[in-house]
């Protein structure tokens, strides 16, 4: 679904045409941000849990 929004974003934002090549930059931008978000952010504890008597 990252893909698909960061495809409609530049097209919308550049005006060019897409092609397999911009396809192929935008996954190798997005990809990482993905594992990033799902590996590490995701897993971090921001707000600690109250323990249960």
């Amino acid at each position: 679904m990252g893909i698909i929004e960061d495809l409609i974003a530049v097209t919308l934002s550049t005006g060019e045409p897409l092609t397999w090549k911009i396809l192929g930059i935008i996954a190798l931008v997005a990809i990482p941000f993905a594992a990033i978000g799902e590996l590490i952010v995701d897993r971090m504890e921001l707000i600690p849990q109250k323990k249960r008597k």
